[in-house]
């Protein structure tokens, strides 16, 4: 993770760890950066509340978030902006931000999950800092967005 950003590493490892099993492919890393702003579009995101409030985003780059999706519900979609598809996206989501909690659960800090929510048209979010995972396969990408919200 870049400097300052290592309480996101958790997020993400658990995010990584989770995806992993629902990929054709081995998933690796492309990039980690720091951005201005949240745009999971389409995507899926969820505000997860505790000591801060954080905002944990999944999003289709190039048919990776599809291919998640499609192994996790055990359907094939035909394209990630169909309703189902988006709906699996933010289960995923939950799935990963609730191991998220329970491993801050563990180290004494509670976290409240918001539900999930999802969409296709463009959604921002302000945040203090923001960090951008961009997971790749072999044929696919997708990213993870965290960000603490600048509420």
């Amino acid at each position: 993770m870049p400097g300052g950003m290592e309480d996101y590493s958790i997020i993400a490892d658990k995010a990584i760890m989770m995806l992993s099993p629902y990929m054709d492919e081995k998933l690796t890393i492309e990039n980690i950066g720091i951005v201005e702003d949240f745009s999971p579009n389409p995507g899926a995101w969820q505000i997860i509340e505790s000591d801060s409030t954080i905002v944990c985003s999944l999003y289709e780059e190039s048919g990776g978030l599809l291919e998640a999706v499609s192994n996790f519900a055990g359907e094939r979609f035909e394209g990630i902006s169909e309703r189902d598809a988006l709906d699996a996206a933010a289960e995923l989501l939950n799935y990963i931000s609730g191991a998220y909690a329970k491993e801050m659960s563990e180290r004494g800090t509670a976290c409240e999950l918001q539900p999930p929510d999802y969409g296709n048209k463009l959604k921002k979010f302000s945040a203090v800092k923001i960090c951008r995972v961009r997971l790749k396969t072999g044929k696919s990408k997708m990213g993870i967005s965290i960000g603490v919200l600048d509420i």
